[in-house]
């Protein structure tokens, strides 16, 4: 079975604003059942989290550790 890994790179903030986190762009109830969603619900989740960056006025991913070690 294909794993789908969190979208988290360790900047867990609540915006105050939208209730997304700012790290991820989850929200608060997606951040907690991530581990009970199937493939296809986290798939579709992740799908959502570019417009959701975008729309905030967000800018692309910020690089952290665990994404640069992943890259190399």
């Amino acid at each position: 079975m294909e794993i789908i890994e969190s979208p988290c790179i360790s900047v867990c903030e609540k915006n105050p604003i939208n209730k997304y986190c700012k790290g991820c762009w989850r929200t608060m109830e997606e951040i907690e059942d991530w581990e009970a969603y199937d493939k296809e619900k986290r798939l579709e989740i992740i799908r959502q989290l570019h417009s959701r960056r975008i729309a905030a006025g967000g800018r692309g991913r910020r690089q952290t550790s665990r994404r640069n070690k992943r890259e190399t």
